[in-house]
């Protein structure tokens, strides 16, 4: 039986050890994060009470036509995402980002303005290009957080996997049947996701124009009182109803990089800073995402 002193002094070991584990990093070769969150994401199965799998469908010409004209509306900051990322996520080229491309995505002010107002407008779970837009935006929206809380970009792969879960999810919430809802997976991705979208300073207005880094700017409503969405408030796929304007003080970011050499920030934002100009808004999005 060890003494005492023995339990306390490997107590205050482990007390180090899991600060260390998560002080910032910035370069050091000998310092490495082994932080995933995410590491025991659930497949979605047919008939199953947890996470039901549900079959994806294409986006139908209507649809593909509005993604169409947000884009367009939208060509200039898409062209500097485009630069700032060397990556194109509209029309889709079949490459599944990796660390290095999440890495950019999120360092990009254009990027991260085009990923949440895809969101934010009530992107329908369908298939756009062989690509499930809505869930590829939430999983960059969902990493765009992670980094900055010591988790490492992802692989490709990773990026898949967790993009498929999300899909999966979605397309269950949508048609009402089990979305593996009460798993650590989706309580990580919620709350990261959630806190992207929240302490966003973007602002979409009714043309679908994004409007980046502005807190003067609010969302303009369309003539005939709707907001602006890609679907139909009352459409089955609905997934909240408001404005869509983001946080009323948006936070800045230092850049992040990529895995053991990443250097994240802390926590930029208290709960002052995360309110919403719209508090109704901020609970319709976070209610849609839980």
């Amino acid at each position: 039986m060890r003494s005492p002193a023995l339990v306390l002094l490997a107590a205050l070991v482990l007390i180090w050890e899991t600060v260390e584990s998560k002080a910032l990093v910035s370069g050091d070769a000998g310092v490495t994060r082994t932080l995933q969150e995410l590491t025991d994401i659930a497949k979605a199965q047919v008939g199953s009470k947890t996470f039901a799998l549900v079959d994806s469908y294409d986006c139908d010409n209507g649809m593909v036509a509005t993604v169409r004209k947000f884009f367009k509306a939208n060509d200039a900051t898409f062209d500097t995402c485009i630069q700032d990322s060397n990556y194109k996520l509209y029309p889709y080229t079949g490459i599944v980002p990796d660390a290095e491309i999440v890495t950019r995505l999120v360092n990009s002010n254009a990027c991260m303005g085009i990923i949440t107002a895809v969101v934010l407008l009530n992107m329908p779970p369908c298939i756009l290009d062989q690509l499930a837009m809505r869930a590829a935006c939430e999983t960059i929206l969902y990493y765009s957080v992670a980094l900055r809380h010591n988790v490492d970009a992802p692989t490709a792969e990773q990026f898949d996997e967790l993009m498929t879960w999300r899909r999966n999810v979605n397309l269950a919430k949508a048609a009402a049947k089990p979305y593996d809802g009460k798993s650590k997976t989706y309580s990580e991705f919620t709350k990261y996701m959630g806190k992207a979208i929240t302490t966003s300073k973007v602002t979409v207005l009714d043309n679908f124009t994004v409007v980046l880094d502005t807190e003067e700017a609010d969302s303009i409503e369309m003539k005939d009182g709707k907001q602006p969405s890609f679907i139909s408030t009352n459409s089955s796929m609905d997934y909240f109803v408001g404005r869509v304007s983001a946080a009323e003080n948006g936070v800045d970011d230092a850049p992040v990089t990529t895995a053991s050499k990443t250097v994240t920030t802390t926590e930029t934002s208290d709960a002052t800073k995360t309110m919403m100009r719209h508090t109704t808004l901020a609970m319709l999005v976070l209610a849609a995402i839980v």
